[in-house]
């Protein structure tokens, strides 16, 4: 995803899932008030006044946003966190794939050009960490030590992703799940690839643009 600007869970019943293969180097990505740098729970938060983050892990890269970065209702695009389970994939954006599969389907391949060229819906949203604020934990909670920054609030447009599933050819009434997959690699082989899934119903989108 690209920011610009100042910027379920049911039990599955199925064995059969639509996947979608996201080949991409894309990142994944409120206010939070009255945080002061000796509530944030790392050393290097004093030294995190005035830069753009507080550095959590360098690789593979955790990046936390300062809380007085937190002063207008979108979070700044230079000043977003970063959350990363996994090395960034080396990838330009004439090599970015997105492939839809479906079980005994053909399915879809778009590139980045091809992605763009669907209509584009906009939804103002708070992306937030799971782990925000598990530095403040007493006792110690094992994890990445985000003081308050692990959140931040964008304008997130993109094609829909009912439509590109529409477009691959699935049929709405049939398996309720999405399952998305990157080109993140672990950096060792115990590590289990990242994936999550949810439903191809509802208004979410695939973000190429954030503000």
């Amino acid at each position: 995803m690209r920011r610009t600007g100042p910027e379920p869970s049911r039990m599955l019943k199925r064995r059969e899932f639509l996947r979608i293969g996201l080949w991409t180097g894309m990142g994944l990505l409120s206010g939070c008030h009255q945080a002061t740098p000796s509530a944030t729970p790392s050393p290097v938060a004093d030294k995190a006044i005035g830069q753009e983050f507080i550095v959590r892990n360098r690789r593979p890269k955790d990046l936390e946003t300062p809380v007085e970065a937190f002063q207008t209702f979108l979070t700044p695009n230079d000043r977003f966190f970063v959350r990363s389970h996994h090395p960034e994939p080396k990838l330009s954006e004439q090599d970015w794939v997105l492939q839809v599969q479906l079980p005994g389907k053909k399915g879809l391949k778009l590139d980045y050009k091809s992605l763009k060229s669907y209509e584009a819906s906009s939804v103002t949203a708070v992306l937030q960490c799971a782990g925000n604020s598990r530095g403040l934990y007493r006792p110690r909670v094992p994890g990445v030590q985000w003081g308050r920054g692990a959140v931040g609030n964008a304008v997130w447009t993109g094609a829909r992703l009912a439509d590109v599933l529409r477009k691959a050819g699935v049929d709405e009434s049939a398996p309720e799940h999405v399952v998305i997959h990157g080109s993140d690699k672990p950096l060792m082989k115990t590590v289990p690839i990242f994936s999550t899934s949810f439903s191809h119903s509802g208004l979410d989108n695939l973000c190429w643009l954030t503000k």
